[in-house]
């Protein structure tokens, strides 16, 4: 026999659970769904990291022999450290007037032009007492050509072709620092994560899909004192998590199916880069959609498959996007499972 008190404990608890799940239900019909990932406010793809020995990135591990396993960090999923950028080597002195200073600091060009001719005052030092109008030819100087291209060879070549290494990297280093600053200045409105597993689909139903399925909370560390920018798993930990919002409902797998690979997304959380264990749970999803496609264990996120239907990359990438209602569903779907199971109730 039930008594008295135990029964208006389960009354109460029942209405817990009915207004949490309002709640939850309601969060759900005001978000706004995002089937793009290029809509979110910042997106770096681990793909754009350029394989330099001043980068790091977990994603290599197995396909860089610079990374292996064993000497994989957990918690550093990608590190850039500050180039140091030099300026292109000093022109011989009978060659300066000929060359443009910005084209021989850019080493994206082919090569620096030389002029075919010059104003005469520039060639004799800028002289005041030279007529502005005459010209020096450059075929009137053989020697300035011949140490031209001796210079180019030797010098400015090899110095362009490493300059333009060091400025891939720049320029990840500038995308990372900018992330990090608004991350800093946004707050708890905005939140960082990797996603992983890019869904690639287009649904008669959902429409056009571009959505990893598979993020973690991550955070942008900045080291000041020695210029490395880094990436890892928030302080909380990665908490992976299984999103398939944009999917309409009947273009997700079936709610027993999504329940196993749930569970499969939270075996991730030990260690979330696990390939067999991420193989396990993107092969799943795509596999047990409507439209089965196949899995593509690569970091481009536009590399095409064999087939026509859905498709999912590895493809793993830095976000940056505002927190939506879905962070208020987890609350709410969390309360309600503790209540359900004999928790406190709120």
């Amino acid at each position: 026999m039930v008594n008295a008190d135990q029964g208006e404990n389960d009354v109460t608890r029942d209405r817990a659970i009915r207004l949490f799940t309002y709640l939850k239900e309601l969060c759900a019909l005001r978000s706004t769904q995002v089937r793009n990932v290029t809509t979110y406010d910042q997106v770096f793809w681990f793909d754009d990291l350029p394989h330099d020995k001043l980068c790091q990135c977990i994603a290599w591990c197995g396909e860089d022999s610079r990374q292996d396993g064993k000497d994989r960090n957990p918690d550093l999923w990608i590190e850039v450290r500050k180039p140091q950028l030099r300026s292109p080597p000093e022109l011989p002195d009978e060659v300066e007037p000929w060359i443009s200073e910005k084209q021989l600091h850019d080493s994206s060009s082919r090569e620096p032009l030389i002029f075919d001719e010059i104003p005469r005052a520039t060639f004799l030092g800028n002289a005041q007492d030279v007529d502005t109008n005459e010209k020096e030819s450059l075929n009137e100087h053989p020697e300035v050509f011949e140490a031209w291209v001796t210079y180019l060879e030797t010098q400015w070549k090899p110095w362009a072709d490493e300059d333009r290494k060091l400025q891939k990297v720049q320029k990840v280093y500038n995308q990372l620092f900018n992330t990090y600053q608004r991350q800093e200045k946004l707050g708890e409105q905005y939140e960082v994560i990797i996603g992983i597993g890019l869904l690639n689909w287009r649904s008669p139903r959902s429409g056009e899909i571009r959505r990893h399925v598979v993020t973690l909370q991550s955070r942008i560390d900045f080291d000041r004192v020695r210029g490395i920018m880094s990436a890892g798993p928030a302080p909380d930990g990665a908490q992976p998590v299984l999103e398939y919002d944009m999917l309409e409902t009947s273009d997700r797998p079936t709610p027993n199916t999504l329940i196993a690979i749930k569970n499969d997304v939270v075996a991730l959380d030990g260690d979330p880069w696990n390939p067999t264990a991420l193989e396990l749970v993107l092969r799943g999803f795509v596999n047990a959609i409507p439209n089965p496609g196949e899995f593509l264990a690569i970091l481009n996120p536009n590399e095409a498959g064999t087939g026509a239907g859905a498709r999912i990359n590895l493809a793993p990438a830095l976000i940056l996007r505002k927190r939506t209602r879905r962070t208020f569903e987890d609350f709410y779907r969390q309360i309600i499972e503790q209540t359900a199971d004999g928790g406190i109730i709120p």
